[in-house]
């Protein structure tokens, strides 16, 4: 049966609707197809609206690894994404469904911040942040907030691991602008500080920012002066305390001085001749100790001279409560610098 055919427009492809053909939405001008929209020169199809489609092949320009970038009027072009000229790449949030890798080639990568606001970089999860130089951690924070510098199992806020076997693991602390002093703070099983400024000096200062403790270069060391001017150079009064009372039981019982600088001791028995004491040799020449008969004691006791002793007094010095008695160790004997009979 020949079809109706109602009103067609010249170049119209007529469309069926069950009783007779209209115009369609496909417009022909024998070069160019526009399809709800006429055709439009030099573009052989031509779409006004959504197009939906299971595949979509441009094979002008394309390349493995290609992508598509439009310029401004909207036409199409298959390019490197090394040559892509989008200034903002990424504008908008969105979560990673799986790991993802970024690999950089041989041109630096960075991240740049050219606004007001801050550069955050959050893990919200249990994860670690760990930076790596070919592998290796260099700098590295765990979840509790441990930031480790060339360890990625750091014990502390602040845990830093040497960088080479060859040399004691260091912080180096440096002035700023043109000025080369720096302080470094080492370790090799010790604890070493190091001050390579000009001065050389290590300094101890309270919340005033005044001195309490000054080491020089030279060695002296100040408690108190900013200048000291002898090996121990102190502004203030020195106290020494005592270990506790010893107390004498036996004749010739050796007393061990150590690194002790002030011994009370007592006895138990009269008279002081009965109860003669033996001294510990000195750790060092130039050690001074001080030893006092102590009050509290029920009997006193006796130093012996020369012969037979290690000490070096101005004759047997029987000690009564109270009394004091001062020594210096020469490498041999302990030698009297003084005696108080009190």
């Amino acid at each position: 049966m020949d079809p109706q055919v109602g009103t067609i427009t010249s170049g119209r492809i007529p469309r069926w609707n069950g009783t007779s053909l209209n115009d369609g939405v496909i417009q022909d001008d024998g070069t160019n197809v526009g399809v709800g929209t006429a055709p439009v020169a030099n573009q052989k199809l031509t779409v006004a609206g959504k197009t939906t489609t299971t595949n979509l092949q441009m094979t002008a320009g394309a390349g493995a690894n290609f992508v598509m970038q439009s310029d401004a009027s909207g036409n199409a072009s298959w390019v490197n994404v090394n040559t892509l000229n989008a200034n903002n790449i990424y504008n908008s949030n969105g979560t990673l469904t799986g790991a993802r890798t970024l690999t950089q080639g041989s041109n630096a990568l960075t991240i740049l911040n050219n606004g007001t606001q801050n550069t955050v970089i959050n893990l919200s999860s249990t994860g670690d942040l760990d930076i790596q130089d070919n592998g290796v951690s260099t700098l590295y924070v765990d979840d509790s907030g441990n930031t480790g510098i060339n360890t990625n199992a750091p014990q502390a806020g602040l845990h830093i691991k040497g960088v080479a076997s060859s040399f004691d693991a260091h912080l180096r602390l440096e002035t700023a602008g043109s000025g080369t002093d720096y302080v470094n703070i080492l370790y090799d099983g010790n604890t070493k500080f190091r001050n390579f400024g000009v001065e050389d000096n290590f300094q101890w200062r309270n919340s005033a920012n005044n001195i309490r403790l000054l080491l020089q270069d030279d060695g002296d060391l100040g408690i108190g002066v900013a200048d000291p001017l002898a090996r121990l150079h102190v502004n203030g009064a020195i106290a020494v305390d005592d270990i506790g009372n010893i107390e004498i039981t036996a004749d010739n019982q050796v007393v061990t001085i150590g690194n002790s600088s002030y011994l009370r001791l007592s006895s138990n028995l009269s008279p002081a001749s009965a109860r003669t004491i033996v001294l510990s040799d000195g750790l060092v020449v130039g050690q001074i100790a001080f030893i006092e008969c102590n009050e509290t004691g029920i009997e006193g006791f006796e130093i012996l001279d020369g012969a037979g002793s290690n000490t070096n007094t101005t004759g047997t010095i029987a000690m009564g409560a109270g009394d004091m008695i001062q020594l210096m160790w020469n490498g041999t004997d302990w030698l009297q610098i003084s005696y108080s009979n009190n």
